[in-house]
């Protein structure tokens, strides 16, 4: 495939989400009311539209998106501008970091939104100590009583690594570049993968495994059985998990599945893991032996609710991120790309017609999906291109 096509398609989904930007700068659900506000949507979709195109971080839409999200933060925190009604704290804060970190003269948001998301860690500061199953992860933010976590996940603890990541050498939390040794950050991402480890059910993990109802000391080569390389989406709000339960050996344990595997070893890496890693190379052979990009596996089919449908543009963005991040060759750049492209409407956004589960029949929420799942197609197929004329 030319480079043109997935320029093409980026330029499409960009034009769309563009055009639907409010004159007050943000981007606003017109489909959820927990939505409307855009302190969530708006930091989403700059994120992108920034890392398709640098050159739009310096546009007139772009800053004033950045000075709507300024305006609507609270104690230097994005989500929260509503007291009774929190919109995703710890999503908003990460993706508006992301956006504040791409430009010069943003110190003081990026500090207050980086010293934000790492006060949100699940940690002893936050009442929890390393045998508790949430150590180390993030959830939605929010203010809670010591110990308490509310909603958590996977995905809230990728975002938030990232974001800090993404960031090491810019804040002036650590006050010194990312090569120097900092002792604080390297506890950030230790404790991260203290809670990654539990998520991919590791023989190394002493806890005892959250879907286990039959031993409360699983010994550790009962645990070798239950791990296969890939991750599971929360220890703590089991419905959430959508692989649901499995049995193997006499225990009941929480399932792996496609976009929680993902979402872990784009987390790992974040972490500090390298291509290396064994556990990086677990989940990467998972998803290599669960190839299916039209459903993701490991979610069962026959669940009376279609989650698998549900998250279908989300598992097309973050199978593309895990794989360009993982290196994985072959064609699946190029049928990305053609499978975005027949789902775009005539005004060139897209939208899941099979499920609204998870919100991506929102036609902002579900182009922004779809714009990751194209820039990442398109980072593997110019690294494809170069790759090959550096050959010759």
């Amino acid at each position: 495939m030319v480079r043109s096509q997935s320029q093409s398609l980026i330029t499409s989904l960009s034009d769309y989400l563009i055009g639907q930007q409010s004159p007050d700068g943000g981007w606003k659900s017109q489909t959820y009311a927990l939505l409307k506000s855009g302190q969530a949507l708006t930091p989403f979709v700059l994120s992108i539209l920034q890392d398709c195109n640098s050159s739009f971080a310096e546009s007139v839409a772009a800053a004033r998106a950045r000075s709507w999200m300024i305006n609507q933060m609270r104690n230097g925190v994005l989500g929260v501008a509503d007291a009774d009604v929190l919109e995703y704290p710890v999503f908003a804060s990460a993706f508006a970091l992301r956006c504040f970190e791409a430009m010069p003269d943003n110190d003081a948001a990026v500090d207050s939104l980086r010293r934000f998301l790492i006060r949100e860690q699940f940690t002893e500061s936050r009442g929890f100590s390393k045998s508790d199953l949430a150590y180390g992860g993030w959830g939605f933010g929010g203010t809670q009583p010591p110990g308490q976590t509310g909603h958590m996940d996977l995905s809230h603890t990728r975002w938030a690594l990232a974001a800090i990541r993404a960031t090491d050498d810019r804040s002036s939390y650590d006050d010194q570049a990312s090569t120097t040794p900092n002792p604080e950050l390297d506890q950030i991402y230790s404790n991260a993968q203290h809670f990654l480890r539990l998520l991919q059910k590791h023989p190394s993990e002493p806890r005892p495994h959250p879907g286990d109802m039959s031993a409360v000391n699983l010994d550790p080569r009962a645990k070798g059985y239950l791990y296969d390389g890939g991750f599971y989406f929360s220890p703590l709000v089991i419905a959430a998990n959508k692989g649901r339960m499995g049995q193997k050996n006499g225990h009941t344990y929480l399932r792996s599945y496609a976009t929680a595997t993902c979402d872990g070893v784009i987390a790992l890496l974040a972490s500090g893991g390298d291509a290396s890693d064994e556990r990086v190379m677990s989940a990467r052979a998972w998803l290599q032996q669960h190839s299916d990009w039209e459903y993701p596996e490991g979610i069962p089919r026959e669940h009376p609710e279609p989650w698998g449908d549900a998250v279908y543009f989300y598992h097309q963005a973050v199978r593309a991120e895990a794989y360009w991040r993982l290196g994985i060759g072959g064609d699946w750049a190029e049928q990305l790309v053609h499978r975005l492209q027949r789902h775009q409407r005539p005004d060139a956004s897209i939208v899941n017609q099979r499920s609204g589960l998870m919100k991506e029949n929102d036609p902002l929420l579900c182009s922004a999906l779809a714009l990751i799942a194209a820039h990442y197609a398109d980072q593997q197929i110019n690294d494809a291109t170069a790759s090959s004329s550096a050959a010759r």
